[in-house]
């Protein structure tokens, strides 16, 4: 009995395993064109050469800026080759964080798999050595209980990532579109209305680029036009914000982790050296 429950047990965790282990390369395939960052670079670098494409390949605020970009240039002509150079940039800065918020995950996720499983062999040994009573029923218990610690990762992975990454996408978009709208002698009224610069989110770590911005607004409105470099010191600000942001964000994935672990792994594991305990005194 025991090899059976040990064959379906593992067979349900090696089969998630298996869904984790393509879960990037479906992520990829399905997200083609939404979210791929390779499609919307090289569609960038063709427009730096000449190579005019009739889609913007979408991924994150990034689509939209382009979009932007196009229609200003085919309106009014002009020179964009330097806010493409800029763009292609932060959109790996973009890639390399995404990505290493994505590891995060599937570490933890393999983490918690790992323990489970040696909390099930743990069980099963138990069984075997000491002859524990331990029948389908706590097994299925278990297994259900663990697969609810799954969900609650994933639940609490998209909560906190919304926590701290949130504000700060709505930040870089509203103020990348009108800073390139503006370098390129967009009318103010309308760079104003297309970016969103003064509906933006409040947040307390946010605070002072959102006085920044108002700041920026009002010497535009009042002299005419404001440095680029003013708009550059800001964009940069941003994305170390968002830098600083993934540190947190991986501090508090590690919190959550050990959160998992204390209500979903060792109730379990302290649970069988009871039943064990208790049987050894009888």
């Amino acid at each position: 009995m025991n090899i059976i429950y040990s064959i379906f047990y593992i067979g349900i965790w090696v089969y998630l395993l298996k869904e984790l282990i393509g879960f990037q390369q479906r992520s990829i395939k399905f997200a083609t064109p939404q979210l791929s960052s390779e499609d919307i670079i090289q569609f960038i670098w063709g427009l730096q050469v000449g190579e005019i494409k009739r889609k913007v390949p979408k991924y994150k605020f990034f689509s939209e800026i382009l979009i932007q970009l196009i229609e200003f240039k085919k309106n009014y002509g002009g020179d964009i080759n330097s806010q493409l150079s800029e763009i292609r940039h932060n959109i790996r800065l973009d890639q390399k964080m995404s990505k290493k918020v994505h590891n995060l995950l599937l570490g933890t996720i393999f983490q918690y798999v790992f323990i489970c499983c040696f909390v099930f062999i743990f069980c099963i040994m138990a069984q075997v050595m000491i002859q524990l009573k331990l029948g389908l029923f706590v097994y299925l218990c278990l297994l259900g209980y663990q697969l609810f610690g799954l969900l609650v990762l994933y639940i609490s992975y998209k909560a906190v990532k919304k926590y701290h990454f949130g504000a700060i996408y709505s930040y870089i978009k509203s103020i990348y579109i009108f800073s390139n709208l503006m370098t390129m002698n967009f009318p103010f009224n309308l760079a104003v209305e297309k970016s969103n610069v003064r509906e933006l989110p409040n947040c307390k770590d946010l605070k002072f680029l959102k006085e920044r911005m108002s700041k920026i607004i009002k010497s535009v409105n009042l002299k005419g036009n404001i440095s680029s470099d003013e708009f550059k010191l800001l964009i940069s600000e941003c994305w170390d914000y968002y830098e600083i942001q993934g540190e947190k964000f991986e501090k508090a994935l590690n919190g959550v982790k050990l959160m998992l672990m204390a209500v979903f792994v060792l109730p379990a594991f302290l649970g069988v050296i009871y039943t064990i305990m208790t049987q050894i005194q009888l």
